[in-house]
């Protein structure tokens, strides 16, 4: 399918209007960031190919803009059977019984009677774009906009797009063919825009942010973050478009820490006078507005503003902004350039306002009561703009009818850099390494605090009338919630949601898709389990629906979806994996007339899991857990289960290199770490383990939450060995862990994933 929304122009090719027609189609690839594909007959298609298959194209469109003149209604109202024009009509009238919402018609040239045919003759046209709203140059031809229609052309243009946008996100995606389908569906674990929104999962963090009931999402890594904000916008779009005007995604990876640092660094000159956490609190209530003023620039460039009262101070603040980020006329702010300065544009914002409002205008005395006086987001940002401009502009975004979604995400990788030159100077400079470690811990912290303010409206100015009309979705990972945790600890006042995948959610994700794949309808009355077994028979005969396994003395019957999931960390990339390396085996098998047996699939299977563990974990956390490989090396060959005490003394003398929050010296902390990534569990008599609250016996992170390690170790003065330790079985063929226990570790039966799924809530995660 088209990766992106399609326009398809229609007109009569005698009509002399291919020129404006092509401008038109430059204007609204350009002023939609090429994120629309405009096709235009000649000019779209190759020389050579088949017009009649291309112009079928018509059908798959997201809309359809027919030039209605007098020589179009005379070619489809009297056909000519090989006319292109008549074809082109004929699947739009096809098109056209899907929905009205697929054709955007305009009266080009001519009135109603002699131009617009008689299917469409009770319809009513776009009678603003004629072509009296443009001339051509006498040099060269080029097509200019009549100055007085401008903006009827942009708003025209701004309107195009908008629906084109729309009607793809209300059409679910279209895959060309079958290779394409199973590319985005089976093959393919990153968020990319193609995935159909009927193999979406709603997961609670998706209505805590849209009802604002959380303005955070945590998970680990390969947890879906990202996907999260595809799922947001698109799962459904018609709703989210009531509420919002625009979603906002901002990369983390664009705020330069080292950048913000250094600047935090030269206005902090004493404790005493301005405390770093101020400064850094500055930078992040500045750094909204600024973004706030961003978007109606670009709002304003693309035409997407509505021509009111307010548009002429959109407008001043567009312009403002790109003289002052150094854009010329020719440079568009949504430019990659002109985006990417922003976060050091604001620090930049704060260095020049401390330094010639606050330094050079203070003398010793009046120096602290400058600060208190001065040094705040409303005089700075008002400094920068000017007053007048400023308060206007609050006032007109405050009263837009529809929110802002500010999406902050790229945190996963962001700061690495500032971590390993913090490293560096463990043993060279240790004031500056404290200082870098508090100040990272610190500028999430801020982050936090910054957007609580904002949702609480606590400044009593123009910010507060900003701050009404925007809403947060702030990813983080774990880890820099545990930064924030060793500082505040009161966790609940950040209004955080996690973003955790239980058994049901990962067999919900794998059967959806599955059944999109194989285009299989599901039935009402069958689960999700019944449903999997169905796919297996009717299109996956080849692989059995249960793998036999040996454990202590006897044989077990393990279901195919539990052992795809015990060779996994439980997030939906490795449940993909796994089930790609089973697609693959039925792929070979045909190819070599193998029957596939217990044995081959489990080959399948621990291949699979190898590559998880190295390209999916190891590679993942290497920029943080810098010698994760060979923690994990210490323990090959040895034994799956330990009791806490022999744990204990195994970790005591494993040395752990890594960035966390944590004081990685400690051993509790060593197991905590490794109890989070999903390295080790715990495993309680099964006499006992309700009494603990917990739903199993066998308690990993992903599936009982932090309880049973903060329980069993964190919160214990003495160790008692109350359980055991055990190690995750995705690491046992490649480590050759030895399986010194009778238990079938992680075959959980349908009944306590379905508690589990109704459990989730209830788990303690962060």
């Amino acid at each position: 399918m088209p990766q992106k929304p399609t326009c398809y122009i229609s007109y009569a090719w005698k009509d002399d209007i291919l020129s404006f027609l092509l401008k038109l189609k430059s204007d609204i690839e350009r002023q939609s960031q090429n994120k629309i594909n405009v096709i235009l007959d000649r000019r779209s298609f190759d020389v050579g190919v088949d017009f009649k298959k291309k112009e079928k194209q018509i059908l798959e469109s997201d809309l359809i803009l027919p030039f209605f003149t007098p020589e179009y209604k005379k070619k489809v109202d009297t056909p000519i059977e090989d006319s292109g024009c008549f074809r082109e009509y004929e699947y739009i009238l096809e098109k056209r019984k899907n929905g009205s919402r697929y054709i955007y018609p305009i009266l080009f040239k001519g009135d109603k009677n002699k131009a617009i045919p008689r299917d469409f003759r009770d319809i009513t046209c776009n009678i603003d774009i004629t072509s009296s709203i443009y001339y051509k140059s006498k040099k060269n031809n080029d097509i200019s906009i009549d100055r007085k229609h401008l903006n009827k052309y942009k708003t025209f243009i701004a309107d195009i797009i908008n629906k084109a946008k729309n009607n793809y996100w209300l059409d679910d995606i279209r895959y060309s063919d079958d290779d394409e389908r199973y590319k985005e569906l089976l093959n393919n674990t990153a968020s990319n825009g193609l995935l159909k929104k009927s193999c979406m999962i709603k997961m609670p963090a998706y209505s805590e942010i849209l009802n604002q009931t959380s303005y955070f999402v945590i998970g680990r890594k390969g947890s879906g973050k990202s996907t999260l904000l595809e799922t947001i916008e698109k799962l459904d779009y018609e709703n989210f478009a009531k509420k919002y005007k625009i979603l906002c995604p901002i990369n983390a990876e664009d705020i330069d820490i080292n950048f913000v640092y250094t600047c935090v660094d030269s206005l902090y000159k004493d404790n005493d006078f301005i405390p770093t956490s101020e400064i850094t609190d500055l930078y992040w209530e500045i750094f909204f507005i600024i973004q706030t003023m961003f978007i109606i620039g670009l709002e304003f460039e693309s035409g997407r503003l509505n021509n009111d009262y307010r548009y002429t101070v959109f407008k001043k603040v567009t312009k403002f902004l790109k003289h002052e980020l150094g854009s010329n006329n020719n440079i568009k702010l949504s430019d990659n350039s002109i985006k990417s300065q922003l976060p050091t544009f604001v620090s930049e914002i704060m260095g020049k306002y401390f330094n010639e409002h606050i330094l050079d205008k203070a003398n010793e005395s009046a120096f602290m009561t400058s600060i208190k006086t001065n040094l705040n987001a409303q005089n700075i940002i008002s400094t920068f703009t000017g007053d007048d401009l400023f308060e206007r502009f609050a006032l007109c975004f405050g009263a837009c009818e529809k929110k802002t979604l500010i999406s902050l995400d790229g945190f996963d990788t962001h700061s690495e850099d500032f971590r390993r030159k913090t490293r560096t100077l463990l043993n060279t400079d240790s004031t500056e390494y404290e200082k870098r470690n508090d100040f990272e811990c610190l500028f999430y912290r801020s982050l936090c605090n910054v957007v609580k303010k904002y949702k609480r409206k606590e400044y009593n100015n123009n910010i507060d009338t900003i701050a009404d009309r925007i809403d947060f979705c702030i990813v983080l990972p774990q880890d820099r919630l545990d930064q924030i945790q060793t500082v505040d600890r009161d966790i609940s006042k950040m209004k955080c949601c996690g973003l955790f995948w239980d058994a049901y959610d990962l067999l919900r994700m794998l059967v959806l898709r599955l059944e999109e794949n194989y285009e299989i309808e599901p039935m009402a009355d069958q689960n999700m389990l019944e449903r999997f077994q169905r796919i297996l028979k009717e299109k996956l005969p080849q692989i059995p629906n249960a793998v036999k396994v040996f454990s202590g003395d006897r044989w077990y019957d393990f279901d195919l979806f539990n052992y795809i999931l015990r060779l996994s960390f439980w997030r939906p990339r490795d449940i993909l994996l796994n089930f790609i390396s089973l697609l693959k085996l039925v792929e070979n098998s045909k190819e070599l007339d193998l029957e596939i047996d217990d044995r081959i699939i489990k080959e399948a299977l621990f291949q699979s899991a190898s590559n998880i563990i190295d390209k999916e974990f190891i590679a993942e956390y290497q920029n943080v857990f810098y010698n994760l490989k060979e923690v994990l090396n210490c323990f090959r060959g040895k034994n799956i289960l330990y009791t806490i005490s022999d744990f204990f003394e195994i970790i005591d003398s494993i040395r752990f290199d890594a960035s966390f929050s944590y004081d990685c010296t400690k051993s509790k902390n060593k197991i905590l770490i490794l109890y989070q990534l999903g390295v080790i569990g715990l495993i309680f008599n099964k006499d006992t383990f309700a009494d603990h609250g917990y739903s199993h016996n066998i308690c990993f992170y992903f599936n009982e939450g932090l309880d049973p390690i903060y329980d069993t170790i964190l919160d214990c003065d003495t160790i008692e060995n109350d359980a055991n330790i055990i190690i995750n079985p995705l690491f046992c063929k490649k480590f050759h862990l030895t399986i010194n226990t009778k238990e079938l570790i992680g075959n959980y039966d349908w009944a306590y994933i379905k508690k589990l799924a109704a459990e989730k809530s209830q788990k303690r995660r962060f």
